[in-house]
């Protein structure tokens, strides 16, 4: 390379070098943002992504990305990280989620009768729910017969007088309590089908967006003034960890299944029906990223990255250099 060439590639270096740092940095990032809004101004979105290679994409990352162990670890040690931080905060919860938000949320599950309906049948139905049933029924029937009924109730010394009864039957006859017991079990366990089925409409009837918002009403007043920290202290580290192997699980066997590839596939032909045709820019803008917003964030990106390239050792100007040496190399004026 002659000596002339020499020096235009040390001023083109210095000179583009220039305009990737210091003052000049925020000036070229808009003008780059700006070029390419006016590019992309009459591109309809379909034609610079097409669908089908978003839904390919979109379906490989969910569906093929490995979770790695290093990645669970990463996650596991942010959640370990938040979860310390929030231990330690006395701020109350109704400073985090402010009352009206937490209505909409509540407003929003009040509205769907049918998870209402179907979260009351789910329930009612279980094996689990029939056993409190009978639960409660039995100890309170046996409740009410020792110190309830009417006539303990208005006989003075008649409690006292049951319970020295009962006593003293025990100790007469330990299994006669033993044996009124199983009667009274297997009444309540012959009635509890009925009993249950009386819960269901019941439920059915009363929970509606009222009682709900009810509900609700109490939930807040007890938790909206606690600290934010009393409820970060309800899991411990073995709860963490736990979180983070049960969703890698659940997440792997969820991801497995063909539903997610189509629930994918319907997500984004929705969305291209809707957005296809609109130019990029538009829809860019309609999403709040104008170019100066999109120029804004890009430098406060760039700009930490960029200032070390700039003065750790040159490393910036040295790859301009790297870039344009080739050309400078193998063109000579004709």
């Amino acid at each position: 390379m002659d000596d002339d060439l020499a020096r235009m590639l040390d001023a083109h270096v210095a000179f583009e070098a220039g305009r990737w740092h210091g003052e000049n940095l925020a000036a070229t990032v808009a003008e780059a943002v700006d070029a390419g809004f006016e590019h992309l101004d009459g591109v309809p979105l379909r034609d610079l992504l097409p669908p089908e290679r978003v839904g390919a994409w979109l379906r490989h990352l969910v569906s093929t990305e490995p979770l790695t162990d290093e990645l669970l670890a990463e996650v596991e040690w942010a959640l370990r990280a938040a979860h310390e931080s929030l231990v330690d905060e006395t701020v109350p919860l109704a400073d985090v989620l402010t009352e009206p938000a937490y209505r909409q949320v509540v407003d929003a599950v009040a509205t769907q009768q049918a998870i209402r309906g179907e979260l009351v049948a789910q329930v009612t139905s279980s094996a689990v729910y029939a056993q409190l049933i009978s639960h409660v029924l039995y100890h309170g029937l046996k409740n009410y017969l020792l110190t309830e009924n009417a006539v303990v109730r208005t006989l003075p010394g008649a409690s006292s007088l049951l319970r020295m009864g009962q006593n003293a039957m025990r100790s007469a006859n330990p299994n006669m309590e033993a044996g009124i017991d199983r009667r009274l079990i297997a009444f309540v366990t012959s009635n509890v089908a009925e009993t249950v089925l009386d819960s269901h409409e019941f439920l059915e009837t009363v929970l509606d967006e009222a009682v709900v918002g009810t509900v609700a009403d109490e939930v807040w007043t007890t938790n909206g003034p606690r600290p934010v920290g009393e409820f970060a202290a309800l899991v411990d580290d073995t709860g963490l960890a736990g979180m983070v192997a049960t969703g890698r699980e659940v997440w792997t066997a969820v991801r497995s299944s063909p539903v997610v590839g189509r629930v994918v596939d319907a997500v984004v032909e929705q969305f291209y029906r809707a957005h296809g045709d609109e130019p990029v820019t538009v829809l860019l803008v309609d999403l709040g990223v104008t170019p100066e917003r999109a120029a804004a964030a890009l430098v406060e990106v760039v700009t930490p990255g960029l200032t070390v390239a700039a003065g750790n050792g040159g490393m910036l100007e040295a790859y301009v250099r790297q870039r344009l040496e080739a050309f400078y190399l193998t063109w000579s004026p004709a």
